[in-house]
């Protein structure tokens, strides 16, 4: 990511996802979870039998639990064990193994691209990311988080579930391409403290530590951690062709603190997740090369309370108050004449209420509907140099407000026929009224099959950078007011079917138009750079994927196509990945992932190859004589895991955010994380 600057270029932009059968639709459980309820599911999964594993709880693709096979949505689901076996150290990791996704970085920041829809240095507005079902993108950027910059830790989370598709339906602004909702662990049972320490390449060091105590109905869970790395060495073959050398050391560090709170008491649930990372820029346009004064400051904090009221047996109310606050400082040495220190500011603080009336009161009917409300009072922007000379360039201040009412009915024609409508309607400050729509028809003609047919809208209206951001100086930008929201509508059929307990196949087939997407574009005439509705795009795919669990071993692959209009093409036509977690003597584990993309832009066809090796130290120490509940599902002592990735240690390149000066980035050869932790079980 790089944020806004005079000296900016254009952002290049893709203009413009047999054994005990399945419970039968009527089987699934049609109580209205809250957060610690899905949460809890989700911490039952390794007593779930097989085919439960396969066909598991989800909670994104609406706003109550619902079996996978039910949801009117393709939903991949990766589970607390399945990260840990495979060594995934931040929430991209786990989403690069996803089908119809690809996770990029400028060794900065991080980027997602769905289903063809992919432009470097998006900030990621156009896929939404949750907590617990609850927004983090904040209200400045519209920026999903998703490497060490996410706010956080990823031992804290119990699953990840990531939802393709249009879910502005259900969710508003933002959930374009896709839904990433990411579920923290639930309420401790028990009172027990955790930790871990980890070693890695280029100085890395990582401590954690966290205590979770049992509550009359419910639990408190604190948690803090430490990570520092001073970086390595980054080779860009652009650069050497302008100083002859091209290599920047010791400018990729990166020192990242966090800390979070949940205490869930009845109904009630308070959660609050501060980070603050501070990361250098190897590989930024315009900047002196090299220089450890180029780094951004992120600083981010969400506040979430939560009350949930039973209704009789049938229905459930929710309150919830929400608050944010994140600032970004980015400071830039630029060759000027003379060198200059130049300095980007940001902060946005923003709060808000939610209530949502869930019931199945009805017969054949799953009811949802909620209203939203959201008040950003400080919307702030500004740029200065700071050496050798002070000069200011932008300090612009604004506030804003959104609200939405919304409502969703999960409805059960028959035992194998149900219709899922939902109709959001968001109102926010300068902008029309937008209704995004979803229709979603699923036939279970038996246990083993699920049929669906969907189809709907989601939009994303101009955030304040957008609009707003302003340099008055050559090779600036202008601001925009008029901007439009972009608009998506998408197509898609899905078939999934689970013959017996230990298999799951599943496929799918979409098309996606995309028009007014926001484009940066540089004018001429004024000899300024300005945002404009100027991108249209138009996605079709197949994905196909299949899985397979016994009690010991599971793994995963699948094929991903993707054609679409955009040029240059930054998002690979073909993809196939591949997970496996093996079990090995001692209760340890091999984990294994793969990976195969074709080209993308610049940025050339790749393989790359991650693995994890991970088991109890007693299982280690007694020379593989593991015992009953020593492994990893159940260990209650240290937890020793080597992991790799870049296993072969490949030249690999992401696309680069200028198709002349960047076209591609550099990354990071073969590193490892060496991690003993204490995490005991439930």
């Amino acid at each position: 990511m790089t944020r806004p600057l005079p000296w900016l270029l254009w952002l290049a932009a893709a203009a413009g996802t047999a054994a005990t059968p399945v419970p039968p639709p009527t089987a699934a459980p049609l109580d209205p979870p809250s957060a610690a309820t899905a949460a809890a599911d989700a911490a039952g999964l390794a007593a779930l039998s097989l085919d439960t594993l396969l066909d598991m709880p989800v909670t994104g693709a609406s706003r109550f639990s619902q079996r996978r096979s039910q949801a009117s949505s393709s939903v991949t689901v990766i589970g607390r064990a399945e990260m840990l076996a495979l060594g995934h150290r931040t929430l991209a990791d786990v989403l690069g193994s996803v089908r119809g996704t690809v996770v990029a970085t400028d060794r900065t920041y991080h980027y997602l691209g769905v289903r063809g829809a992919f432009s470097p240095g998006d900030y990621n507005t156009r896929v939404l990311v949750l907590v617990d079902g609850n927004r983090i993108n904040d209200p400045l950027y519209d920026q999903g988080f998703l490497g060490s910059e996410f706010p956080l830790d990823l031992a804290e989370v119990e699953r990840v579930e990531f939802v393709a598709g249009q879910g502005s339906a259900v969710y508003g602004a933002n959930a374009l391409f896709g839904v990433v909702n990411v579920i923290t662990r639930e309420a401790a049972r028990r009172g027990e403290g955790h930790g871990s320490l980890a070693l890695g390449n280029d100085g890395e060091r990582v401590l954690r530590a966290g205590l979770r105590l049992p509550l009359a109905g419910g639990g408190l869970q604190l948690s803090a951690s430490h990570l520092r790395r001073r970086g390595g060495e980054v080779f860009d073959a652009q650069q050497a062709l302008v100083d002859g050398d091209g290599w920047a050391r010791g400018a990729d560090g990166e020192q990242r603190r966090a800390a979070a709170l949940r205490w869930d008491q009845g109904g009630f649930t308070a959660s609050l997740v501060h980070a603050d990372r501070t990361k250098g820029m190897p590989l930024v346009l315009g900047l002196i090369h090299g220089d450890p004064t180029n780094r951004y400051r992120d600083s981010y904090s969400l506040l979430n309370l939560e009350q949930r009221w039973p209704l009789g047996h049938e229905s459930t109310l929710t309150a919830r108050a929400f608050a944010g606050h994140y600032r970004f400082v980015g400071d830039y040495a630029i060759d000027y004449p003379p060198p200059t220190l130049n300095r980007d500011t940001s902060l946005v603080r923003w709060h808000g209420l939610e209530g949502r009336l869930t019931s199945h009161a009805l017969a054949g009917h799953r009811l949802v509907g909620g209203v939203e409300l959201q008040r950003t009072p400080l919307l702030l922007q500004a740029n200065d140099d700071l050496a050798p000379v002070a000069m200011n360039y932008l300090d612009d201040r604004r506030s804003a407000w959104r609200m939405a009412l919304y409502g969703e009915d999960q409805w059960t024609l028959t035992p194998q026929w149900a219709l899922h409508l939902g109709l959001r309607v968001d109102r926010s400050n300068g902008q029309d009224t937008q209704l995004s729509p979803r229709l979603a028809a699923v036939w279970q003609p038996d246990s083993a099959w699920s049929l669906k047919a969907l189809h709907g809208r989601a939009f994303r209206p101009p955030n304040a950078y957008e609009a707003f951001y302003k340099v008055d100086a050559p090779g600036g930008y202008d601001t925009n007011p008029s901007l439009r929201a972009e608009q998506v509508a998408g197509t898609e059929l899905v078939a999934e079917w689970q013959p017996a307990s230990a298999w799951r196949w599943s496929g799918s087939v979409y098309r996606n138009r995309a028009r007014h997407l926001l484009l940066q574009t540089y004018v001429s005439a004024v000899d300024r750079w300005r945002f404009d509705n100027t991108g249209t795009l138009n996605t079709r795919g197949l994905e196909l994927e299949v899985e397979h669990a016994t009690d010991g071993l599971r793994w995963r692959a699948n094929y991903s196509h993707s054609a679409s209009d955009a040029s240059p093409a930054l998002y690979p036509a073909h993809q196939l990945k591949g997970t496996a977690v093996l079990p090995l003597a001692a209760d340890w584990t091999l984990g294994l992932e793969l990976a195969a993309l074709s080209q993308r832009g610049a940025a050339p066809g790749q393989a790359v190859a991650h693995l994890t090796l991970r088991g109890p130290l007693a299982g280690l120490v007694a020379g593989g004589t593991g015992g009953a509940g020593t492994g990893p599902a159940g260990s209650a002592g240290p937890m020793l895991s080597l992991g790799v990735r870049n296993l072969a240690d490949r030249a690999l390149f992401d696309p680069g955010s200028d198709p002349v000066r960047q076209p591609v980035v550099p990354q990071t050869g073969r590193s490892w994380r060496l991690t003993l932790d204490w995490t005991p079980s439930r």
